[in-house]
């Protein structure tokens, strides 16, 4: 259903549902697409306030001048975020792009996997490796039970 102001709907949710039928799992690819493009640019594809006539040509124009989003990057939301649903890249083609092959092979990203936590550590020392690399505030609120609020005094 459409929503007050910018959404990551895909176009063809927003037709008419007596005469138009769309598929729900091509149009979550297009949202995929508009999850990642939110994510590397703070910005929606589209103008959605005042979307061009040619929305596609908007997206994908967009797309090409995203400073941080590499060539493969932009290659791949190319494909995810086609204005017609009958252009976008089908599900089982998105993990195969260059994008996602040269994420898998990176040495960054299998450094940064999250470590395990050996069974038989002391609880100290589980929450000190669970914590690692994240702000004070969270690190001191890891292992404590929640403040419960206090109950009121009943009057006998």
């Amino acid at each position: 259903q459409p929503t007050a102001g910018p959404s990551y709907q895909a176009p063809e949710v927003y037709g008419d549902p007596n005469n138009e039928a769309f598929d729900p799992i091509i149009a979550d690819i297009w949202s995929f697409g508009a999850a990642i493009y939110y994510m590397a640019t703070k910005n929606y594809p589209y103008n959605c306030e005042k979307p061009s006539n040619d929305i596609d040509q908007e997206i994908q124009t967009n797309v090409e001048k995203a400073r941080t989003l590499s060539d493969s990057g932009k290659e791949l939301l190319g494909e995810l975020l086609r204005a017609s649903a009958e252009e976008r890249i089908p599900f089982g083609y998105i993990d195969k792009s260059d994008w996602f092959s040269n994420a898998r092979k990176s040495k960054t990203l299998n450094k940064e996997s999250p470590k395990k936590i050996p069974i038989g550590k002391s609880k100290k020392a589980k929450s000190a490796a669970a914590t690692k690399g994240c702000p004070k505030k969270i690190k001191s609120a890891v292992g404590k039970k929640p403040r419960s609020k206090a109950k009121p005094k009943s009057k006998e």
